[in-house]
């Protein structure tokens, strides 16, 4: 038996470090009687006699029988037996000992599998990641599930319940912590002396900008301590209040219901997914992040808290910003997931086929098994879990009478790498032209890129977003091909994608992907800018800078697949630096007008959107045409380089003007009049052209 860590009945038994643990009790064995224990329990139920043991044990020492019968009764001590009346260890008379307790080990750590013990469908949960209930089937992460539970114990003895889990998107993570990690801490056993009653998950993928603490609020009123609620008589919007006004409460209550337990529980759990959307999400502000990170630090160090968070890796620079995140990393709190050896993909293809007593075909011209080819193939893709999953489900699914797996679906289908992009087009295949022509729109609204503007991400979508029938049924469709997944959020219908495989490994939506990667960089930095601009109160200096930056935003405005997306105040950043943008043009040009103009007693005013008036006093008909020439001369010579627009553009300007010379205008207004009219002649006449009515 190896020295890992298991149950022998009620108690957890530790090998390296010769100690029994059964809740809060601790019971320290010398190594001789771990021996005997651990030979015992490889050899479950089986009867050894003393010599047997005694040459297993000590195969080198000459002990007598003596000596082994001490060994036994310090067990039994240890284990709260009684010879006459045993639960763990049996004395059979004249034959030897054997054990009487089940022996098990931590939920993920079996190498083998029975047939026939899963009967709840397919064993393979596809795209979606492992849930509790798919704990019995959950394999190949055994190494994984035994060091978190022992980084979790650790965390706990030094009074900090936090444990934060990295890896790649598509590792695994959610899976881990769902069907390895949590049903270990809430088995009867627990795991050194850590027990959990109840616990919440909370994925910020699916968390709105003002849901924040009452999302956490709602999933905490999930907890339960023997049928009782942690907290009786509070709605999310009371709780969300407490948790931002009055932690001590909140903290008092856990440790309470605790304390009724009336099984040795320890802890309440929060589960928080995809940490790394509420890090780099716009929708959320930094002085939200670091309340709602302080709450998170408060429930850790309560004592009966127990927060397990997953974050992808390359988001690792965000955490850094954040002390309480980084907290505890020197002593084990931030956990590393590796993508799986070639034994341990083995066995999450084998074993839950094993259980749901499934086989396989083999290929007919190398006779290689289909396990066999399926996990050379996972072994060198990087999408490697998802899309073995998707391929393993897919295969479930068109299984043979007799519950083969089919090597020539496994062909029809592409392969892992072609699998899901496979079986999207597939279901695009159901489709008329008119619904397939709206996948660029609905990809529109699942895919963004995240704050560096280079990397690719998936996000949730509202069905009322959707703007025709078509669009619906498309999404349905994807929907029902479990290449999407439909979900409610905040009361809302939403819908996001199954794997951001699908996003990598579809060739339409690569190709979308790659057309469109300039408006969806624009966009993302739009995002980012119009979050800035609104901190600092709309101030100019934070408006989109002139050029460039403003004609791309202006542009995305006009795109139809990214316009029906823009935010209300997105927009309105969009149209105030645009209006100032045009204030500095128009300014430059009225400087270039009052340039112009001989003295003091003349007048420049602004006349309406790109037309302006000069009052000239005392001037002759001669002297008016020669500021009319300046006043081209000097337009023709702007350059608007400075405020962000390229060297080419320039202004053109028509003039009009009317002179009273012999009190042939009655009126101001007819003098008005007459100098508007000789405008529209310039203007009919061409750019740049002067026209006078005197």
């Amino acid at each position: 038996m190896s020295k890992d860590i298991f149950f022998f009945g009620d108690w957890q038994v530790d090998p390296n470090s010769n100690s029994l643990r059964q809740g809060k009790k601790t019971k320290q064995l010398e190594p001789k009687a771990m021996d005997v224990l651990l030979l015992l329990c490889q050899q479950q139920g089986e009867v050894l006699s003393s010599d047997d043991i005694v040459n297993q044990c000590w195969p080198e020492a000459d002990i007598g029988d003596n000596p082994l019968h001490k060994v036994i009764n310090q067990l039994r001590r240890a284990l709260g037996d009684k010879a006459t009346e045993p639960s763990y260890i049996e004395t059979i008379r004249k034959r030897g000992y054997r054990t009487l307790a089940k022996v098990n080990f931590p939920i993920g750590h079996e190498t083998v599998a029975d047939s026939l013990t899963w009967q709840a469908g397919s064993p393979f949960p596809g795209l979606q990641a492992y849930s509790a209930n798919y704990a019995e089937v959950f394999f190949g992460r055994s190494k994984q599930i035994a060091t978190l539970l022992e980084r979790i114990s650790v965390q706990v003895k030094y009074g900090r319940g936090f444990c934060l889990v990295l890896g790649p998107s598509g590792s695994g993570k959610s899976s881990l912590i769902n069907a390895g990690i949590m049903p270990n801490l809430m088995a009867n056993t627990g795991y050194n002396g850590v027990k959990v009653a109840s616990y919440s998950h909370l994925d910020f993928a699916n968390v709105a900008k003002t849901q924040l603490f009452s999302e956490l609020a709602s999933i905490m009123l999930d907890w339960e301590i023997n049928d009782i609620p942690v907290f009786s008589g509070d709605s999310a919007e009371t709780l969300s209040h407490k948790l931002i006004t009055d932690m001590p409460t909140i903290i008092e209550q856990c440790q309470q219901a605790i304390k009724l337990s009336s099984t040795n529980e320890t802890h309440l759990a929060l589960f928080i997914d995809r940490l790394e959307v509420f890090l780099s999400s716009p929708i959320f502000t930094d002085d939200q992040r670091y309340a709602f990170i302080e709450v998170l630090e408060k429930l850790a160090n309560s004592s009966v808290v127990l927060i397990i968070s997953a974050c992808r890796n390359e988001f690792y620079p965000l955490l850094v910003t954040y002390p309480s995140l980084m907290a505890g990393k020197g002593k084990g709190a931030h956990f590393d997931l590796a993508p799986p050896s070639r034994n341990e993909l083995l066995q999450m293809i084998r074993l839950p086929a094993i259980a749901a007593n499934l086989s396989w075909s083999v290929d007919p011209e190398t006779a290689m098994p289909l396990d066999e080819i399926l996990c050379t193939e996972a072994a060198s893709n990087p999408d490697a879990l998802p899309m073995l999953q998707y391929m393993l489900q897919a295969l479930y699914l068109q299984r043979s009478k007799d519950n083969q797996l089919l090597f020539s679906v496994y062909q029809q289908l592409g392969g892992i790498e072609g699998a899901i992009g496979k079986n999207a087009d597939e279901a695009m295949a159901q489709l008329t032209d008119s619904q397939q022509a709206c996948l660029p729109q609905v990809l529109s609204l699942l895919v963004t890129l995240r704050e560096d503007e280079t990397s690719i991400t998936s996000r949730t979508a509202t069905w009322s977003q959707l703007q025709s029938k078509e669009q619906h049924t498309l999404t349905q469709a994807m929907v029902n091909s479990r290449l999407f997944v439909s979900h409610l959020q905040n009361g809302q219908a939403c819908f996001s994608i199954a794997h951001e495989a699908l996003l990598r490994r579809w060739p339409r939506a690569t190709a979308w992907i790659n057309e469109h990667n300039d408006s969806l960089r624009i966009k993302s930095r739009l995002h980012h800018l119009t979050k800035r601009w609104l901190a600092e109160n709309k101030h100019k200096a934070y408006l989109l800078a002139e050029g460039k930056p403003l004609k791309e935003a202006q542009a995305l405005k006009h795109n139809p697949l990214f316009a029906q997306d823009l935010t209300p105040h997105e927009l309105a950043l969009i149209s105030a630096s645009n209006n100032h943008e045009k204030r500095q043009r128009w300014q430059k040009v009225a400087d270039a007008i009052k340039a112009s103009v001989p003295n003091n007693e003349c007048t420049v005013a602004r006349y309406g959107g790109e037309e302006f008036a000069l009052i000239l006093p005392n001037l002759s008909t001669v002297e008016v045409e020669q500021i009319a020439l300046l006043v081209q001369q000097n337009i023709k010579a702007l350059t608007f380089i400075d405020i962000g627009l390229d060297e080419s553009v320039s202004i053109s300007v028509s003039q009009g003007y009317a002179c009273e010379i012999n009190s042939q205008f009655r009126t101001a207004k007819a003098l008005l009049c007459a100098a508007d009219t000789a405008l529209y002649r310039a203007k009919a006449n061409g750019r740049n052209r002067i026209n006078a009515s005197c």
